[in-house]
């Protein structure tokens, strides 16, 4: 039997928390689902059970800031944080530095204007709407962008 000090349980500053930070190691997420680059080198996390995409400088201490998402889990457009995500899954960035993402719920596809930090849906309910898949819902798992720039959803 294991005693109280051998026990391996979650560290409970990480688990099902939200943090951004100065000192990246003081950071919490919650759910990360995939991660992506910015034109600017930074690291775009989809925190999907903070409904947030965030980003982590590339250079020391790795700041972390919240680039877009209120923290309600819905699908509303509108600049950085007064926008809402309903559980980002995937990101991609085209070739224009336009951050592509891609929700779980709602299967909705958003963008992410690098400039102003403008968040605009660009597809929405293409899983739940669509006739050919009547009863099966799909639910998006990661997107990617092709060199055409045409955007690519999996699920």
């Amino acid at each position: 039997m294991e005693s109280d000090d051998e026990c391996e349980c979650e560290d409970p500053r990480t688990v099902g928390s939200f943090a951004d930070a100065d000192m990246g190691v003081d950071a919490r997420f919650h759910d990360p689902r995939d991660v992506a680059v910015a034109a600017d080198g930074s690291i775009l996390v989809a925190d999907s059970g903070n409904h947030r995409v965030r980003t982590v400088s590339p250079l020391y201490p790795h700041t972390v800031r919240t680039l877009a998402g209120s923290g309600d889990k819905a699908s509303v457009d509108g600049w950085g944080t007064r926008a809402s995500f309903s559980s980002p899954v995937g990101l991609a960035v085209d070739s224009s530095g336009v951050v592509v993402v891609a929700e779980f719920w709602g299967t909705n596809v958003r963008l992410i204007d690098p400039h102003d930090g403008r968040v605009t849906t660009l597809v929405e309910g293409l899983g739940h709407q669509a006739d050919i898949w009547e009863d099966d819902l799909i639910d998006f798992s990661g997107c990617s962008v092709d060199p055409e720039g045409a955007v690519v959803v999996t699920s």
